[in-house]
C-alpha cells in the first residue's frame, strides 16, 4: 500500500463527486456484491468470534480475517466475471486499491488465523499480532474504508454532501 493506492482512490472519488463517471448499472451490481459481502462476512466473524470468547484485540481480529477472505472472493469470483466486461472502470480502479491493501494485510492474518482456533493457546501472541497490524497499518485501515466509502457512494449515490 503507498501514497499512489490513496491518491487513485481520491481521483475516483473526485469524478464521481464532480459526476466525469456515472456508474453504470453493472458498476453499481459489482459494488453493491462487495458491499453486501463484506457485511454479510462481518456477521458471520463476528458470531464465529463471540462463540470462541477468546481475548483477541476484535476489532483488528475481525478486520484482518474479513478483508482476507474479502478479497480472495473478489480475486477468485467476481473479477473473473466483471473484468473483461467493465475493463476501464473507475469501480475497477477502486477494487484494484481494495486488493492492493487488503495483500498487506495477508502475513498478519495467516499469523493470526491459526491462534484463533478454539483452545489454541497462542491467545496473547494473536493479541500481540493484531495489536502489531492495527499500529503499524492505520493508513491502510483508513485508505480500506475510503474505498468501501466510495463504492457505497457509487452503489448508491449518496456522496455524503
Amino acid at each position: 500500500m503507498t501514497i499512489a493506492d490513496d491518491d487513485r482512490a481520491h481521483e475516483v472519488e473526485k469524478q464521481l463527486m464532480r459526476r466525469d463517471w456515472v456508474p453504470t448499472d453493472d458498476e453499481k451490481v459489482l459494488g453493491a456484491e462487495i458491499l453486501s459481502g463484506l457485511r454479510l462476512l462481518r456477521a458471520e466473524v463476528g458470531t464465529t468470534l463471540d462463540q470462541w470468547g477468546a481475548p483477541l484485540p476484535r476489532d483488528t481480529a475481525e478486520a484482518l480475517i474479513v478483508e482476507i477472505v474479502m478479497m480472495t472472493r473478489i480475486e477468485t469470483e467476481l473479477l473473473p466475471a466483471w473484468r473483461q466486461r467493465l475493463e476501464g472502470s473507475p469501480m475497477l480502479a477502486l477494487i484494484d486499491v481494495y486488493l492492493d491493501c487488503a495483500r498487506v494485510l495477508q502475513p498478519y492474518a495467516q499469523a493470526l488465523r491459526p491462534l484463533t482456533e478454539p483452545g489454541n493457546e497462542g491467545l496473547t501472541e494473536a493479541y500481540f499480532i493484531g495489536h502489531e497490524a492495527d499500529g503499524k497499518l492505520r493508513r491502510l485501515w483508513a485508505t480500506l474504508g475510503s474505498v468501501q466509502a466510495i463504492i457505497h457512494a457509487a452503489v448508491t449515490g449518496d456522496s455524503g454532501h
